[in-house]
């Protein structure tokens, strides 16, 4: 169910979403090259932690044009294949289902631009 809200804020809200799955990965990644025999794991390291870096920027960034606008996102809930979000638009709920597979392929993608992969 979507609520009636402008393309804008639902972009907004698409970015939330992804910004804080790509962190997520990220964060696991950043511990599992940690315990791994790489020859030089500071390197994967601090590249790792620079885009965390960012993203975070850009998580703080959507947070705050999020508060400014009255919108909330709660936390997913997770089904076999489905990743449902429900977010809350000026005094609206609505609900955006992604599912798992899409969401890999997106969160791919979009960490290729991060590292600037072509």
């Amino acid at each position: 169910m979507k609520a009636p809200i402008p393309k804008n804020e639902e972009n907004l809200i698409i970015e939330y979403i992804y910004t804080t799955y790509l962190i997520q990965i990220l964060e696991n990644d950043n511990q599992i090259t940690s315990s791994l025999s790489f020859k030089i794991p500071e390197a994967y390291q601090h590249l790792i932690e620079c885009k965390l870096k960012l993203l975070r920027m850009d998580l703080v960034k959507i947070k705050g044009e999020m508060k400014e606008l009255k919108i909330k996102v709660a936390d997913p809930i997770r089904d076999d294949i489905f990743i449902e979000y429900a977010y809350f638009p000026h005094g609206y709920e609505g609900r955006m289902r992604f599912w798992e597979s899409a969401m890999e392929y997106e969160g791919t993608r979009r960490l290729k631009n991060l590292f600037n992969i072509n």
